[in-house]
């Protein structure tokens, strides 16, 4: 197995470096990383074998696919891995026509799942998520808490990390928080509110290829970086990680992604939470990868390997091995993270 070229975009960001070492798993493979940032590009230059700047996805998505298709002849890429959300978004608005496959949903399917709220109502299945309703103004606000009292999730409909994202006790707490944004340009649509869910915090990611499930595994994030400087105690960034059951994870999720397509194809990744009864709930699908993609190898499932295989028309060999459950991750900021 071998000879074959991966792009990486978005180079400087957890998820592309995560990839990166996945991916080095197989040395045969030729590794370009991709950044419009020049230090993400120095910093991240000795994991890759050759690195390009390129522009920035949400400054002007035209330029960034025109440039990357550019990469992908030159390098006669198998696939490309986009991997942060700017890029995802502008593959949904430009849907670009390159040469080799992004290894994800297409640019339609990326255009719903860049959108809670879209999301939510093109899966179509209540029970799967916690309760949800989008915000249209404050009034919204008063609907949810007379439904289920407090505590309730507050977050932005589009973003990861848990981006603006705040627990209310309060109607009044919400309301407060709308017109804080608001007054910074953020209109009270681009809102959800959700059943706060009081458990683990989980990431199923999976590979699917013509419309069938090739591998799965499930990871809980157990504490995070810079918790303390954020609202919610989350802040996207996982410190402590460590692989669980993919089981019921998967179920759950496969049944949400068959809901949006037919026939899956590319890598998904599905953030969940426990409800109070101990049930996962979807707060979030993803057309890129998340979670750790490198714990997930370490144990045993190398989506990022064996989705390139697969471009390849090769098998996926020993990209995927009988997965191991509790295997650890502990990242610090500037140190290499910990597996055990």
């Amino acid at each position: 197995m071998g000879g074959m070229a991966v792009i990486v975009t978005g180079l400087g960001s957890c998820i592309a470096i995560d990839v990166v070492r996945a991916l080095r798993a197989d040395s045969s493979i030729r590794i370009i990383g991709c950044d419009a940032d020049e230090w993400a590009l120095r910093q991240m230059a000795p994991l890759v074998d050759a690195h390009v700047r390129v522009p920035r996805a949400d400054d002007d998505a035209v330029s960034f696919f025109a440039t990357l298709e550019q990469l992908i002849c030159e390098e006669s890429a198998t696939c490309v891995f986009l991997c942060t959300d700017a890029e995802v978004e502008g593959y949904a608005t430009e849907s670009p026509k390159l040469s080799c496959p992004v290894a994800g949903p297409s640019p339609e399917l990326s255009a719903v799942l860049s959108d809670k709220a879209a999301t939510y109502k093109a899966v179509d299945e209540p029970e799967l998520f916690p309760w949800t309703l989008p915000i249209s103004n404050e009034a919204d606000i008063d609907t949810a808490f007379s439904t289920l009292g407090s505590p309730l999730w507050l977050r932005a409909r589009v973003g990861s990390g848990a981006r603006r994202a705040i627990e209310l006790d309060s109607a009044e707490e919400g309301k407060a928080w709308l017109k804080y944004w608001r007054l910074r340009g953020c209109a009270d649509s681009s809102w959800l509110i959700h059943e706060f869910l009081p458990g683990a915090i989980l990431n199923w990611s999976g590979l699917y290829h013509d419309g069938t499930l090739v591998a799965g595994a499930a990871m809980q994030r157990m504490r995070y970086l810079l918790a303390e400087s954020t609202m919610t105690g989350i802040s996207g960034q996982t410190a402590h990680g460590m692989t669980v059951d993919a089981r019921v994870y998967e179920e759950v999720s496969d049944l949400a992604i068959r809901k949006l397509s037919a026939v899956p194809q590319g890598i998904y990744s599905v953030d969940l939470r426990l409800d109070v009864q101990g049930r996962p709930r979807i707060t979030e699908i993803s057309a890129r990868l998340s979670g750790r993609p490198a714990l997930l190898a370490a144990a045993g499932t190398n989506l990022p390997l064996a989705a390139v295989r697969l471009f390849a028309k090769q098998p996926v060999g020993d990209a995927i091995t009988e997965p191991r459950l509790g295997v650890r991750m502990h990242r610090q900021v500037d140190v290499e993270p910990l597996l055990t």
